[in-house]
């Protein structure tokens, strides 16, 4: 696959621009600042392609070297869903590396489900507008910068996530979707 020396000459260049930074820091910046792509199948429909086919989505080089906050962890996996919907809990950390104050209303988006046998190449392959319930603790979060002991400024947002109901994907069907910070004071979000 060409995606992996695309994103090996993605981390040298941002790794180059941010030396100090560490591999953790370095995913969750490269997932942080991802841009998810519309489903190949009908882009018109204006569904967002399966999260376990393209990940955080296509990768932003400059969005990645000048961002300066980052969630952690990066990517929550919940499983698949089951006979019976379920509901897991999640906490995520908004970490402001910079030295400016930044607020971010927080937001859900779906990304389109699959059913079951979703890598058998067989005309049997389905794809669903199936979305988990997701629950946010609170729906914005302002995020100090740096203080002068060089501590990060942090808040930590608790996310509950319901599968979706069985009459909306099938039983060991996968889900997806993203949790959006989009900045009040613009930049990436």
């Amino acid at each position: 696959s060409m995606s992996s020396p695309h994103v090996a000459g993605a981390a040298a260049l941002i790794l180059h621009a941010r030396p100090y930074d560490g591999l953790e820091v370095m995913r969750q910046v490269l997932q942080n600042t991802a841009d998810p792509k519309l489903w190949n199948g009908n882009p018109a429909l204006g569904f967002l392609d399966n999260v376990h086919r393209q990940g955080a989505g296509m990768i932003d080089i400059p969005a990645a070297i000048a961002q300066k906050v980052v969630v952690e962890p990066s990517e929550l996996s919940l499983g698949e869903s089951g006979a019976t919907p379920t509901s897991l809990v999640r906490t995520v950390k908004v970490v402001n590396h910079g030295l400016t104050p930044v607020t971010y209303d927080i937001t859900h988006v779906a990304a389109l489900a699959t059913g079951p046998f979703t890598f058998v190449q067989a005309p049997g392959l389905s794809y669903f507008a199936a979305s988990a319930g997701v629950t946010l603790s609170r729906t914005s979060v302002k995020v100090n910068g740096k203080d002068r002991r060089g501590r990060y400024g942090t808040q930590s947002v608790s996310v509950t996530f319901t599968a979706p109901e069985a009459a909306a994907l099938a039983d060991r069907g996968l889900y997806g979707g993203y949790l959006v910070f989009t900045p009040r004071e613009g930049g990436k979000t």
